[in-house]
């Protein structure tokens, strides 16, 4: 039984440890990331918001060559 309970042991930790490897190869493929129209996605971000809020808002936008860039400048 003390056997059996090693051998499971052992064999939990080294597909944890394959499968932890295996989460930092990007897969080919889904690297590209196709931006909304920018009007839809300050509309998505903002709608996110209290209606209270919307009008004084910061709103970001994904930018896929350089990531989140303002694309309003707001109070809050």
């Amino acid at each position: 039984m003390k056997a059996y309970q090693i051998f499971a042991f052992a064999l939990g930790v080294l597909l944890s440890l394959t499968a932890s490897a295996q989460d930092g190869q990007p897969v080919k493929g889904t690297a590209n990331v196709d931006p909304l129209p920018r009007d839809l996605e300050m509309q998505l971000a903002l709608s996110a918001l209290p209606s209270h809020l919307r009008g004084g808002a910061t709103v970001y936008v994904l930018n896929p060559a350089r990531g989140f860039e303002v694309a309003r400048k707001g109070t809050n």
